[in-house]
């Protein structure tokens, strides 16, 4: 998803997975935190939040598709940023967030998603027992622990029953 932006000059871009450990980043971003494009899978993006829980209560919240929060350059310059967040999994079924940056200033008024940013989403987490795709409800779900239904049944076959029952 980043690849095709890497050259773009207009727009920061970076790409994290559900850890917050930045993956990709695009030149513009690397101009406006400080770093040199090969300094940047070292990082966290809490490393760039003025106050470091703001990513993780932005991630543990609902995932709203924008936020505004303070950030911090890496000379500790801290400067207010609104951040349009797309979630997505890669071909190993990793939840990724690739994310384009703002810079808000007094004077600019606060932009408006990119259309590619709207869309309906669907959370996929893998069996821990098989390794097959399983639908969750949220993002915050894809880091628990999930059995299939079918690993279910035969692991835990009297819980599995009593489930079923119910339903």
């Amino acid at each position: 998803m980043i690849d095709e932006r890497k050259g773009s000059v207009e727009q920061a871009y970076f790409e994290a997975n559900r850890h917050g450990r930045l993956i990709k980043a695009n030149k513009r971003f690397c101009r406006m935190f400080g770093f040199e494009e090969g300094e940047i899978e070292w990082h966290y993006v809490t490393d760039l939040c003025r106050n470091a829980k703001d990513w993780d209560n932005y991630v543990n919240s609902q995932m709203q598709p924008s936020t505004v929060l303070r950030m911090k350059n890496r000379k500790g310059r801290s400067f207010c940023c609104k951040l349009f967040t797309h979630l997505r999994q890669d071909g190993d079924g990793e939840l990724r967030y690739d994310v384009s940056v703002h810079r808000v200033s007094a004077t600019s008024p606060v932009v408006a998603a990119p259309a590619a940013f709207v869309e309906s989403r669907v959370f996929l987490a893998r069996c821990a027992h098989c390794g097959s795709q399983i639908r969750v409800e949220s993002a915050n779900e894809v880091r628990f622990r999930r059995v299939c239904d079918q690993c279910a049944a035969r692991e835990y076959p009297e819980a599995y029953a009593i489930r079923c029952a119910q339903v």
